[in-house]
């Protein structure tokens, strides 16, 4: 007879190994296009701050 807490454990293992086959799909396609729109996203907006600076910007040594 099962208790209650192996029940879960079982439970858990086979979902964790469900999900863990699926999530490699999902990663590979969905969170490489979505990097990839966020970096493009974030050099655009970096190109327009350095657009934006004066000349004499104390930090430019560092840009």
């Amino acid at each position: 007879m099962m208790n209650f807490e192996d029940l879960l454990k079982k439970r858990r293992s086979v979902q964790f190994k469900k999900m863990s086959r699926y999530m490699k799909y999902i990663f590979n396609d969905h969170f490489v296009i979505v990097m990839f729109f966020l970096l493009g996203a974030l050099a655009f907006q970096y190109s327009e701050l350095l657009k934006t600076l004066p000349t004499e910007f104390f930090g430019e040594k560092f840009l």
